[in-house]
């Protein structure tokens, strides 16, 4: 009976022993894998904290070509402001987006803002034989419509003051 018991706890000891040796070996497998794991985020942050670098050197150039540009939009509006000449500049849409003081002194009115469309109707603009000149003939659409400069343009406006003006434009 000691024997057996005896042989009963030697078997209990190797199942002990085995089954230990498994948790062991589990263990190291996981500790294997949480050190795997551990490297790729060392690396994800290494990728990410350059990645970080790039954009701040990035936003830095960034906001010197913005200055840059708002010194270029700076020094047009000056030139634009001091022309003689009338100058309209419009977005694709053929919206009136900068207008200078010359303009503004042709036509006897504020541009800005002034949808192309309504334009025609609000300044009566006839072509120069009297005929009305609907939005879509005017030389902007024109070029807008056609993606070329169109030379030469000629049409009348009426000012505020009911005289009528002629104007060339390209």
């Amino acid at each position: 009976a000691d024997r057996v018991a005896l042989v009963q706890a030697l078997g209990d000891l190797a199942a002990m022993a085995i089954t230990r040796a498994r948790l062991l070996e589990a263990e190291r497998e996981r500790a294997a894998q949480l050190a795997a794991a551990n490297a790729e985020l060392s690396r994800t942050q290494e990728l990410l904290e350059q990645q970080t670098t790039e954009l701040e050197v990035l936003n830095e150039e960034m906001q010197e070509r913005n200055a840059e540009l708002a010194a270029r939009v700076a020094e047009l509006d000056a030139v634009l402001d001091q022309m003689a000449d009338g100058v309209l500049i419009a977005d694709t849409l053929g919206e009136f987006v900068r207008v200078n003081p010359a303009a503004e002194r042709i036509y006897g009115r504020p541009l800005v803002g002034v949808a192309i469309g309504r334009w025609t109707e609000l300044m009566h603009i006839e072509a120069p034989d009297g005929q009305p000149l609907w939005a879509e003939d005017l030389p902007l659409r024109t070029a807008l419509h056609d993606e070329r400069v169109v030379e030469g343009g000629e049409w009348t406006a009426e000012r505020p003051d009911g005289a009528r003006i002629r104007i060339a434009g390209t």
